[in-house]
């Protein structure tokens, strides 16, 4: 299991739709804003290198035009839409674990049990972090291939924004300190 930072850029994100517990996303605001995105539990994710296998010809196809407008995009999220959200509007990168095998999914599971790592379980996109690694690879392209749509943290949050679901003081924040291309920078450097 590797861990690094990553920024929103880079990460596929989930579903369309409004986070489901605003106060948590408000809590992971406020210690992002605060220069501790170091301090909140890594988000989960699979790499896309790993998961493009798992896609049927047409959404694999589909991924691979859109990575070429996208080509930051190294990995899919399991795990952490707040997390990451947050992260996305403070303009930080987030802690990430990449799972890589099955031994990696227990891994997490004991550092869950430890209050190290969050793990939904389900998750709201009915992504399950609990069985075998095989299921979840299935579980994301099956979330994929039903939705058709991909789109990284950054743009899904900017599309959250646009469409008035997060409160407006993190709307403000963002807007008063984005830098454009902030997050291709901090990514070409560090690669």
């Amino acid at each position: 299991m590797q861990e690094l930072f990553v920024s929103p850029e880079e990460v596929v994100a989930t579903n369309w739709r409004c986070l489901h517990n605003i106060k948590m996303l408000q809590a992971y605001f406020l210690i992002c804003r605060e220069g501790l995105s170091h301090k909140i539990p890594p988000v989960i994710l699979v790499s896309a290198e790993e998961l493009l296998p798992y896609f049927g010809d047409t959404t694999g196809h589909k991924f691979n035009e859109y990575r070429k407008e996208n080509p930051l995009v190294r990995y899919f999220l399991a795990d952490g839409s707040h997390r990451s959200c947050a992260a996305a509007m403070t303009l930080t990168q987030c802690p990430a674990l990449i799972l890589e095998n099955q031994t990696d999914i227990e891994k997490m599971q004991e550092l869950s049990a430890q209050g190290r790592v969050f793990r939904s379980t389900p998750n709201a996109s009915n992504i399950n972090l609990t069985g075998n690694f095989d299921k979840l690879k299935n579980d994301l392209c099956r979330h994929f291939e039903e939705s058709g749509h991909f789109w990284t943290v950054s743009q899904k949050t900017i599309a959250m924004m646009g469409s008035g679901c997060l409160p407006g003081y993190m709307v403000d924040y963002y807007s008063a300190n984005k830098v454009p291309g902030i997050f291709r920078q901090v990514s070409m450097i560090l690669a």
